[in-house]
């Protein structure tokens, strides 16, 4: 009787050791697929970070094209046309102070007033390019490998 006991509990052993194992199968059946999809998912996200970076990366050169663009602005301003301008004014000034017929003078004055306010604007639109140029360089972007 002894060996039929032992007999019956190693058969209960082997099947509950086969469930046991089957179960265990259909765990790593049901976690494979889990990884797969996720593993695709992964995929797809890098696919959208690469998209992105390129787009960041695209957006910091054109962001370097517009900083060089209006340092390029701010030397016209500041030299091609403010030096002409205080050409203009210091030989409004040496005119003015010279014996010139009153009309001359009246004339010399007016371009003086005009020569300052163009002068005044170009100052001013200095400072206008040189704000629009911080704030261009404030963002960094994305760092180049």
């Amino acid at each position: 009787m002894k060996d039929i006991k032992t007999k019956l509990t190693q058969k209960e052993t082997a099947v509950f050791s086969d469930k046991d194992e089957e179960r265990q199968i259909q765990e790593l059946v049901v976690a494979n697929k889990v990884l797969a999809f996720q593993n695709v998912e992964n995929i797809k996200y890098e696919a959208e970070l690469k998209i992105a970076n390129n787009s960041l990366t695209k957006i910091q050169r054109l962001q370097k094209k517009y900083v060089k663009g209006l340092e390029e602005m701010m030397f016209l301003t500041s030299h091609a046309v403010r030096k002409p301008v205080a050409n203009i004014i210091g030989i409004a000034t040496q005119l003015d102070n010279s014996r010139l017929p009153k009309h001359c003078r009246k004339l010399i004055e007016c371009l003086k007033i005009s020569a300052s306010s163009l002068d005044v604007f170009t100052q001013q639109l200095t400072a206008k390019i040189n704000t629009l140029k911080k704030k261009g360089t404030s963002f960094d972007g994305p760092q180049s490998n």
